[in-house]
């Protein structure tokens, strides 16, 4: 089996999902690019977003393992 991240159907992404994404992907792109990245900059990037730095933390993560749109999944609570 691969380890390969499979994208999602892009087609089943409701737009404010797309919105989400598209709201948070330069924030977690520039965190991601960030050298010598400290707290104080995920701390920023959480008031940016809205959100806790242990989400931004997730979002890193997940940008870190696939850098592309697609790799927030579930940006909305259903």
């Amino acid at each position: 089996m691969s380890d390969v991240p499979v994208p999602p159907e892009l087609s089943a992404i409701p737009e404010s999902a797309w919105a989400e994404a598209r709201r948070y992907f330069p924030v977690i792109h520039r965190l991601a690019n960030t050298p010598r990245r400290k707290r104080s900059h995920v701390v920023a990037a959480a008031a940016e977003l809205g959100c806790s730095c242990a989400q931004v933390y997730k979002q890193l993560a997940r940008f870190m393992a696939d850098p592309r749109l697609t790799s927030r999944r579930r940006v909305v609570r259903q």
